[in-house]
């Protein structure tokens, strides 16, 4: 096989294309979108756009909704991050020490907490619908009783708060549920002429008494709890809880099914399951449709993809010299009877890496490699897989944005050629699947052993088409822009912040810097031409409408570190 670079370590990317009859139009978001914060109904992190996969009614009374019973508002899901970019020139901030914040940007020079709700614990997500905020948290803790009482009541473990934000210079906590276990993630549904709902999942363990068969302690781990909460201006209310066993890895949703996969370790190993979870019901209740066995462990929702009938599943095998991953396609027509259509595997003795599902007809995966081949997929509508093509790059990425109405992608993560290390971001044409030479154009940070959350996390870094307007080293307009959290070491000491790249359809270039003082989880822009890095312990902004020279504007201590107290006087 003929590799792109001829070094002796890389990753593959490979490419699925799907054939499922016509091509469906790319999803048409808002120029702007101060990312990871979607504007209501934006799939912005759901792999696949929602059309096909409303199709799936499963064995629910209820039916997906559509524009014309809703007055022109269908049911959209979203997913939750650690901060939402409001209007009014305000952010909302889960911090892990101070709890729900809502920070005053209306004058970057000088930005200002204007409103707080004391929470404890630790920040899983939120979601903003209106006035109110729904905030995710594990390690909670909360205690009832009275002064007249022998004892008081005490609750533990994830919690979901329902939070008035109508002044926002004084949020009110409005209700509260106890989740049992350790919430991992979640989705929110909203319009559609339905209830807004929220569809958690926690993981949870139970020790049992040998004898008896009673649980006697509760933490997290051997089991899956899928709960929907209707979410209405009062309250919260339990509509379903659904245990559905093994230790959840992530979910992917759509308006009309939510699929859940999960990991179950015995003596034998491991065992991977993806729970089709019927949602069409307009007020939050779940029904469990197919349940399915796959070959590997999804590593995340982007291993997940339901359009029409078919469920498509990216998976990673067991480690060692036999690992290899598996594209898997399965017919749930029938929820109670599905039927496996295809299973091929793919980067033998590699690991799996980036995922994604683009629309209708391609879907790309990365494979960090030592040994050849690396192979490319052809799905057609019926599910049926053979092998297409391949080609190999140098490094990884970690993950994937279509871009450019899904004519290329943006990938982040590491360039190791030449025995370096450096955080990049490339840019791929994934118009022709079978072409040799997909990548296009490919930009560094630039800063030795740097690390960062979008490692790990997609949502810690930001992709926005049509928020600049600058020129390529060759003359090309370049009008995307990228805002990568990162830190590490350069020069004469520590380097935490936010690398801009901006891209066009053929070029990437690496741009300016947001130094920041600690450790960034998220940049973002806070409005056009003003970026914002915001860490646990500050948020900063920044004037980026010259990216090559960014310009410092205000930055405001959302945790400060008090190391002692001082007395004075009397």
């Amino acid at each position: 096989m003929r590799s792109l670079f001829r070094r002796a370590r890389g990753y593959a990317v490979t490419a699925l294309l799907l054939s499922c009859g016509e091509d469906a139009a790319s999803p048409t978001l808002d120029v702007f979108h101060a990312q990871p914060d979607p504007a209501i109904g934006s799939t912005s992190f759901i792999s696949a756009a929602s059309s096909g996969a409303d199709k799936y009614a499963g064995p629910g009374t209820g039916a997906p909704t559509n524009d014309a019973e809703t007055g022109g508002e269908p049911r959209t899901v979203e997913e939750g991050d650690i901060y939402r970019v409001l209007d009014g020139g305000r952010i909302l901030n889960l911090n892990a020490y101070r709890g729900l914040q809502i920070i005053n940007v209306t004058d970057p020079d000088h930005p200002v907490v204007e409103g707080r709700l004391h929470v404890s614990g630790s920040p899983v997500e939120l979601y903003v619908d209106g006035d109110r905020a729904i905030v995710l948290m594990n390690d909670w803790y909360g205690y009832s009783g009275s002064k007249y009482d022998a004892t008081y009541g005490k609750e533990q473990g994830g919690a979901i708060l329902l939070v008035d934000l109508s002044d926002r210079t004084e949020p009110r906590l409005v209700d509260r549920e106890v989740v049992p276990g350790y919430l991992r993630t979640s989705r929110l549904a909203v319009g559609g002429g339905g209830a807004t709902v929220l569809y958690a999942t926690a993981s949870l363990w139970q020790m049992y008494d040998e004898a008896s068969g009673a649980a006697v302690a509760v933490g997290s781990g051997d089991r899956t709890i899928l709960q929907s909460l209707a979410v209405s201006a009062t309250g919260l209310a339990l509509e379903t809880e659904l245990d559905l066993g093994g230790a959840v890895s992530d979910i992917q949703a759509s308006p009309a099914a939510l699929l859940v996969a999960r990991t179950e370790w015995t003596g034998a190993g491991s065992t991977a399951h993806v729970a089709v979870i019927d949602i069409t019901d307009a007020g939050g209740a779940m029904v469990l449709g197919a349940d399915i066995a796959v070959a590997g462990r999804v590593k995340n929702q982007f291993g997940m993809d339901l359009r029409g009938d078919i469920l498509r599943v990216v998976s990673e095998g067991d480690g060692g010299e036999s690992m290899t991953n598996h594209i898997e396609t399965f017919d749930v027509a029938d929820p109670a009877h599905p039927a496996a259509v295809a299973n091929l595997t793919f980067g033998d003795g590699e690991s799996l890496f980036a995922t994604l599902f683009v629309g209708d007809t391609k879907a790309f995966c990365v494979t960090y490699f030592r040994t050849d081949p690396f192979h490319a997929f052809a799905i057609n509508a019926a599910g049926e897989v053979t092998e297409a093509g391949a080609f190999v790059v140098s490094g990884w990425n970690d993950f994937f944005r279509p871009v450019f109405e899904d004519r290329a992608l943006i990938g982040v993560g590491v360039d190791d050629a030449n025995g370096a290390r450096d955080l990049a971001v490339s840019l791929y044409d994934i118009t022709d699947l079978a072409s040799l030479e997909p990548l296009l154009a490919r930009a560094g940070a630039s800063v030795d052993g740097a690390w960062t959350e979008a490692a790990w996390d997609h949502r810690a870094f930001s992709v926005v088409e049509d928020a600049v307007s600058v020129v390529a080293q060759d003359g090309t307009a370049e009008t995307g822009l990228v805002l990568l959290p990162l830190s590490g070491w350069k020069g004469d000491g520590y380097y935490a912040g936010v690398r801009l790249f901006t891209f066009s359809e053929s070029t990437v270039t690496a741009r300016g810097f947001l130094a920041h003082p600690t450790p960034v989880r998220r940049g973002f822009l806070a409005s056009p031409g003003t970026a914002a890095a915001l860490s646990d312990i500050s948020l900063g902004l920044h004037d980026v409408t010259s990216p090559d020279a960014p310009v410092a504007r205000g930055e405001v201590e959302l945790a400060p570190n008090y190391s002692e107290i001082v007395p004075f006087g009397d």
